[in-house]
């Protein structure tokens, strides 16, 4: 019994984000910026942390903070593009589009990397993941007119996956991209 309440005393973790982001929340739900709405709302914040403490996510110890920033620019880049690109699609009445349902593969069966991967991928226009399972993505793409044209969007999958493992994969995975980069290149070099 004193175990458990120790056990359970240690895990009681507060984070300085968080409480600053609850705290902020709160002063937005009052509507006034006071001393003390803050106070109350890092009273708010001390106890929601306390009463429902979140769980320990291992890959936030591995997160790479320039490889995060650079991913989220990236999906940024994307879902800015692809919002052009799927609006013109859409407009072109005359053209026929054929959608198609595919099964992707990913490098890691990290839940989290496969679940942050499917969350990407669906934020960008064009596409929705219907299910993750396995290390495996079960995505609707739209518009794929030739098989050339639904290559390149599994490619861009795991391009997208590969932003992730380098912001949140283990060592291993992260070398096993930079590995597969490095041969990407020298491929393209020996057939240029």
């Amino acid at each position: 019994m004193k175990e458990q309440k120790l056990r359970r005393r240690r895990s009681v973790r507060f984070s300085v984000l968080m409480t600053l982001g609850l705290v902020v929340v709160w002063i937005m739900l009052v509507g006034e910026i006071t001393v003390g709405a803050a106070v109350f709302g890092l009273i708010v914040a001390v106890a929601v942390q306390l009463l429902f403490p979140m769980p320990v996510i291992p890959q936030m110890g591995r997160m790479r903070i320039l490889r995060l920033i650079w991913m989220i620019l990236v999906t940024l880049w994307g879902l800015a593009t692809a919002s052009f690109v799927v609006a013109a699609q859409v407009l072109a009445f005359r053209r026929r589009t054929r959608n198609s349902v595919v099964n992707v593969d990913l490098r890691s069966k990290d839940v989290f990397s496969s679940t942050l991967t499917a969350v990407l991928v669906t934020l960008v226009p064009g596409s929705v993941v219907l299910e993750v399972y396995g290390g495996r993505l079960l995505v609707h793409v739209f518009d794929t007119q030739d098989e050339a044209s639904l290559e390149h969007w599994i490619e861009g999958v795991h391009k997208q996956e590969a932003l992730v493992l380098r912001a949140f994969g283990t060592p291993e995975e992260v070398a096993a991209i930079r590995q597969e980069s490095r041969q990407r290149r020298t491929g393209k070099e020996e057939t240029a």
